[in-house]
């Protein structure tokens, strides 16, 4: 703009109804810078006057008077654009402010004075161009490093680790139109609790259109399948994974009652126990694979690694050891205490307490072993008792028999009807039957001999083959050593070779006297009727 000094003119049309009654020329104010001026009619009357104000002002600029009452330039300027200008200060004529430079619009910015300057960080940028500055961030909804979180469209976003410092409260599990609620896993519910009284964790575990009640599922697919199921537990990949119906299940392990349908009232702890159950109820299995193969059986109970573990549909089963009646698929009524006790048995209503105790028994039954060993060889055999260590422990086929005691029929195989009580009674017969042994060693080396009765401590003790005795008293018949038979003891050791052919029988009677006399007698024979 041009800084000379001019006359500035505001033209100012005035129709005037009287006349001015000053003289033309006339100086108005007290400096005289106001001058009237007639400009038409040349004759009085009616006039247009021209006032001039004489100023320094320069055009475009608003005007402001000066300190001597003249005009003179304003701050303030209108551009022929229409912009506003104010100092270096410029609003455009759609409303943009430009600032001089140096210029600042706040002298204090949350409390910093002066020039403040703004840069962008963590996600922020701020760009200056042309006078403006433009703010923008790098949000996304998308799982990205580094950037600012922002929701989507439907209000959504996607993170990676979030860390909390407080609660994550969730609502209950439905499923609306837009699909399941919860804690999702490969968009399906790995945390939910739907349904009444239900939960579940694990990918797949339970579903989203059960109606029972009081389940609890954790890992993948456990509970998957259940329908009207309640008060179920399944813990462990799989267990309970096709459960249907059936109620009052436990399961923890994997695959621990997988097959299960509409069986109730099961309980299994291990991985892979009762995991072929589809139809039986009532049965307890503790330990890796117990009762794996059941699949109708009911209330069997096993505890040990692979009890029962072949078993179908045999029923009221316990077995409590590694390996009990672990090939018992049909029997029932067995029960089994004792590390491999009736491991090979298929059949019904046995017994066995202690290691390996009725082992061998495939069909026998009505055996009772109890004991290390006891029966251990027994296949067949059957209505067997034996009670203690290593007591038939050869048994294989023989039926009736009955041992108490250490070693008691130890070598027995196919005798049969045998009794005997003490530590090594009968202890080496083999293929002897009806024999009678009570005391310890009573009838020891017998073998082959039948019907023999020994009561007391080593009675008939060396005699191998001998039949049809009989010896009462400690050491009774101890010095018959190989087949004698048909003879009776009773308290007398006998001599070896002794055998009575006929009806008639030897009656050795020994008397003890109580004081020094003359040597004992022997008895003459008398008949069997005495």
């Amino acid at each position: 703009m041009s800084q000379h000094r001019s006359g500035f003119a505001i033209s100012l049309l005035l129709a005037l109804v009287a006349a001015f009654s000053a003289p033309e020329g006339h100086a108005a104010g007290p400096h005289g810078g106001l001058v009237w001026q007639r400009l038409s009619p040349s004759t009085d009357g009616p006039v247009l006057y021209q006032i001039i104000f004489r100023s320094s002002a320069t055009p475009g600029h608003i005007p402001a008077i000066s300190p001597n009452h003249t005009l003179m330039n304003s701050p303030f300027s209108v551009g022929g654009d229409g912009s506003v200008a104010i100092g270096g200060l410029s609003i455009s004529s759609t409303g943009i402010i430009t600032f001089a430079n140096g210029q600042t619009l706040f002298s204090s910015l949350n409390g910093q004075t002066g020039s403040v300057n703004i840069a962008g960080s963590n996600g922020i940028s701020v760009a200056a161009n042309a006078g403006r500055v433009t703010v923008t961030t790098n949000a996304t909804s998308d799982n990205t490093a580094s950037t600012i979180v922002s929701r989507d469209s439907s209000g959504n976003f996607s993170a990676g680790t979030v860390t909390l410092n407080g609660n994550l409260t969730l609502p209950g599990t439905t499923l609306g139109s837009s699909g399941p609620s919860g804690v999702l896993f490969l968009g399906m519910p790995f945390m939910h609790n739907f349904g009444s009284a239900n939960a579940f964790v694990g990918n797949f575990a339970g579903n989203l259109t059960m109606t029972g009640g009081g389940n609890s599922g954790f890992g993948m697919y456990a509970l998957t399948n259940t329908t009207s199921g309640g008060s179920d537990a399944g813990f462990g990949v799989d267990a309970l994974w096709h459960n249907t119906t059936g109620s009052n299940n436990s399961a923890f392990g994997a695959i621990a009652l997988a097959s299960n349908t509409t069986a109730s009232d099961n309980s299994a702890f291990g991985t892979g126990s009762l995991t072929s159950n589809t139809s039986g109820e009532k049965n307890s299995a503790f330990g890796s694979g117990a009762i794996q193969a059941n699949t109708s059986g009911n209330f069997n109970t096993a505890f040990g690694f692979f009890t029962l573990g072949n078993n179908t549909t045999g029923s009221s089963n316990a077995a409590f050891g590694t390996g009990a009646l672990l090939a018992n698929t049909i029997g029932n009524y067995n029960v089994a205490f004792g590390h491999n006790a009736l491991l090979a048995n298929t059949a019904s209503a046995n017994s066995a307490f202690g290691y390996s105790a009725l082992t061998s028994n495939t069909t026998g039954q009505f055996n009772s072993a109890f004991g290390h060993e006891a029966l251990v060889s027994n296949t067949t055999g059957e209505q067997n008792s034996a009670f203690g260590v290593f007591a038939l422990s050869l048994n294989a086929t023989g039926v009736n028999n009955s041992a108490f005691g250490l070693n008691a029929l130890n070598l027995n195989t196919d005798g049969a009807s045998n009794s005997a009580i003490g530590a090594g009674a009968l202890q080496a017969n083999t293929h002897g039957g009806d024999n009678s042994a009570f005391g310890q060693l009573a009838l020891s080396s017998n073998t082959t001999g039948g019907s023999n009765v020994a009561l007391g401590e080593n009675a008939l003790n060396t005699m191998t083959t001998g039949s049809s005795n009989i010896a009462v008293g400690n050491n009774a018949g101890s010095n018959l050593i190989a087949g004698e038979s048909n003879n009776i003891y009773i308290g007398n050791p006998g001599n070896a070779g002794e055998s009575t052919a006929s009806t008639s029988e030897l009656l050795a009677l020994r008397r003890k006297p109580s004081s020094p006399g003359p040597l004992e007698q022997p008895v003459p024979a008398v008949s069997q009727s005495l």
